[in-house]
């Protein structure tokens, strides 16, 4: 199968599943695809300019003609990328992982009157290993460093993995719902 007739068949798929996803009431599509490891991305740039990013953004354009928000995650050493990504449309973006040397400050600086950010709790250590008090204080330097002007959903850098203890998971939530409601206090 040719390439351009297998992207075709990707695009119409993908369209449906956003159509379908759109009648049934969704807000947003949340698209998790990792592009990048700790090091910085998987392929070199062009691969993300040619091939990978205009196939997302006709994916964000879909979602956004049916008026459903687009999220998407990639964690890892994502600057080389970020500019390109961001030009894809996305509405949000999860994660700026701090366990690749993400700046989460840095990336509401540079974009947050560009896209929503998410994150950034660190899942790998601090949820993992961290007491409560360590989660809390993370969780309140996240919002400390990104939600003022909106814009910002506190989470972790990464899902909830197994073994993660439940209280520290119970504590970002506590935390967001102390201090993470706009309007700020």
């Amino acid at each position: 199968m040719s390439v351009v007739k297998d992207i075709r068949i990707r695009k119409k798929s993908m369209n449906e599943t956003i159509k379908a996803q759109a009648d049934a009431g969704a807000d947003l599509l949340f698209d998790c695809t990792d592009y990048c490891l700790k090091e910085g991305p998987f392929y070199s740039l062009w691969v993300y300019r040619e091939l990978i990013f205009p196939y997302l953004k006709m994916l964000v354009d879909a979602a956004h003609k049916k008026g459903i928000y687009f999220v998407h995650h990639t964690d890892g050493y994502i600057w080389p990328i970020i500019d390109d990504l961001i030009d894809t449309g996305i509405d949000a973006l999860h994660s700026i992982d701090p366990s690749a040397g993400m700046n989460l400050a840095e990336a509401k600086e540079k974009y947050g009157d560009k896209l929503a950010l998410c994150g950034n709790v660190d899942a790998a250590t601090t949820m993992a290993y961290g007491s409560p008090e360590q989660v809390a204080e993370e969780a309140s330097q996240c919002l400390r460093d990104a939600a003022s002007g909106g814009g910002y959903f506190l989470t972790t850098s990464n899902y909830i993995y197994k073994g993660i203890p439940p209280i520290n998971a119970m504590t970002v939530a506590k935390v967001g719902r102390k201090y993470g409601r706009y309007p700020l206090r």
